[in-house]
């Protein structure tokens, strides 16, 4: 009988630190790399590794997709599906209706759709929804949310150090660029072989990581040093984004945890210490910080919340305009060419339902209502609902699926409510 192969205890963190400083020397020095090098490396290593182990790895790799090829997470997915050993129908039934729906979009709108970007979109879904449900109890959970918080605090220091290389540390703090686009001076077709984060998904990304690392270090797995650093860490990438919605749901998630906690001695002290992790860090630079929020604050779309619900109008309008757009949606990829319009969406829900009509707000509740049924059979600790709330409210205020990535802290966060 074929033995199991016995693997090093962290062979997965060794090939994650290796994609790490491939990625950073790529961005950092701005070497050109052929994507292909970094899709064929990535692929080679969760071909490598068994699938218990393929599943963290992946989590850490999740942020990473800002700056690799599309094609990387198709690969991933195939090489995934052949190594699993169960399934459930529901990692693949959502994917297929969404499929089925963009199919039918792309064939009957009379726009042109580049077909390699609607694979690339409906690959992400696709993964997004393997990992989902995935079935398979030996993964562990914990270990995922782990790698995911190492994976989106690496990406956010890459880019942070790219942004101070370019313009220094001084440009960085006047929050004049809000775009890592503009940082490093890359324009939209150029930023495929590079990290980039715009302002927004820094600040989303970075208050995801920060909530779920307010699940403790002891649930977290985590040394408490580097636990603290993380903390640290988290609020800084978030802070520098200058982001209005960061900032409420910063303090947000402060009162929740707060709240939520049974210990509320030990979360105080918690608390204080983060406060004074993140004092040490900025104090040379809390005036400038602060004068730039102020400036955000004081900005004349403030009202507007920078214009988004002069978009939200337009966009709902949009989608009552016919009945077969609020029926079935006019399709991820097709709304942005039937609209014509200047502006993207801002909010998450709006964009489900101008996509994919009544027909994807039902898929997704039924989604929401199985997983709940699935996973959350007993009751859990408020702190664990923290991630989940913090991403799907801050998500009203960006898009759910475009650009791709920002889907994947909604799997990540998820997971926290499947641990034990």
């Amino acid at each position: 009988m074929q033995q199991s192969t016995k693997w090093p205890i962290g062979i997965e963190v060794l090939f994650a630190f290796f994609v790490f400083v491939f990625i950073a020397y790529r961005d950092i020095l701005d070497l050109s790399f052929s994507g292909t090098v970094s899709a064929g490396l990535i692929s080679l290593m969760v071909i490598v590794l068994p699938y218990t182990r393929a599943i963290p790895f992946l989590f850490f790799i999740l942020p990473f997709t800002c700056g690799i090829p599309g094609y990387t997470v198709l690969l991933a997915y195939i090489f995934l599906i052949i190594k699993a050993r169960k399934y459930d129908i529901w990692q693949f039934l959502p994917p297929f209706i969404l499929g089925a729906l963009e199919f039918v979009h792309i064939t009957f709108s009379n726009v042109e759709v580049n077909v390699v970007t609607s694979i690339s979109f409906l690959s992400f879904i696709a993964l997004f929804f393997f990992l989902l449900f995935d079935p398979d109890e030996r993964v562990d959970r914990t270990s995922c949310i782990r790698m995911f918080i190492y994976g989106t605090l690496a990406v956010l220091v890459i880019i942070y150090i790219g942004i101070i290389e370019n313009n220094g540390f001084e440009e960085l703090l006047s929050g004049v660029l809000r775009s890592a686009m503009e940082f490093k001076g890359l324009e939209e077709e150029e930023v495929q072989g590079s990290l980039v984060l715009n302002a927004n998904s820094i600040a989303y990304y970075s208050i995801t990581a920060f909530s779920l690392l307010l699940l403790g270090n002891r649930r977290l797995k985590i040394n408490r040093i580097i636990y603290f650093c993380l903390i640290g860490l988290s609020v800084l990438t978030g802070a520098l984004s200058f982001s209005r919605t960061w900032m409420a749901m910063f303090f947000f998630v402060i009162l929740f945890f707060l709240l939520a906690t049974t210990n509320k001695i030990k979360s105080f002290i918690i608390v204080g210490v983060m406060v004074f992790i993140v004092f040490v860090f900025y104090y040379s630079y809390l005036d400038s910080i602060w004068d730039v929020f102020m400036g955000r604050v004081d900005d004349e779309n403030f009202k507007t919340a920078g214009g988004r619900t002069t978009i939200f109008a337009v966009y709902n309008e949009f989608w009552l305009s016919k009945i077969s757009y609020v029926i079935w949606g006019a399709g991820a990829m097709c709304y942005k060419h039937i609209i014509n319009f200047d502006y993207s969406m801002h909010n998450g829900l709006q964009q489900i339902y101008v996509s994919y009509g009544i027909v994807g707000i039902v898929l997704f509740a039924t989604v929401i209502c199985l997983f709940a049924r699935k996973y959350i059979t007993n009751r859990r600790s408020l702190i664990l609902y923290i991630p989940f709330i913090t991403c799907f409210l801050f998500d009203q205020s960006i898009q759910f699926w475009d650009p791709y990535y920002l889907i994947f802290p909604f799997v990540t966060t998820a997971y926290v409510l499947r641990l034990k």
